[in-house]
């Protein structure tokens, strides 16, 4: 669904440059000097690499559609991509470990009350 949302131009081949650009900004909020055109054009190229025979298959005997589909991000690369390190859910920049870490794996434990109760719905109720 979210592939079909950003191919406009060609969606049974892929993503256009721009397309993946769009989504990379508006969807997973990447800011726009991290997703310049020569950035899309790379990932792009790395995660689509081992869908040359798929796009192939896929053309179907039409040379001009697979080599179109050599400029675009297959739904395949699409998805490797959202797999990929490129695409980690956390920053970056938390992937470094800045406290202490030599206490008692006990020490890291949030300490809470056996008296809290929930009231309504378990992730956005009000507990007391």
């Amino acid at each position: 669904k979210l592939f079909v949302q950003y191919a406009k131009i060609h969606p049974s081949l892929g993503l256009t440059v721009e397309e993946f650009q769009n989504f990379l900004m508006y969807h997973q909020h990447w800011r726009p000097e991290d997703a310049t055109d020569d950035k899309c054009v790379q990932l792009m190229v790395h995660y689509d690499y081992h869908y040359r025979a798929y796009k192939m298959y896929r053309a179907n005997s039409m040379p001009y559609e697979f080599h179109l589909s050599l400029c675009l991000l297959s739904f395949g690369g699409f998805l490797s991509f959202l797999r990929s390190p490129e695409n980690l859910l956390i920053c970056k920049e938390h992937e470094e470990i800045y406290q202490d870490m030599n206490q008692p794996l006990s020490h890291y434990f949030i300490n809470s009350s056996h008296n809290t109760y929930l009231e309504g719905h378990q992730w956005t109720g009000r507990s007391t």
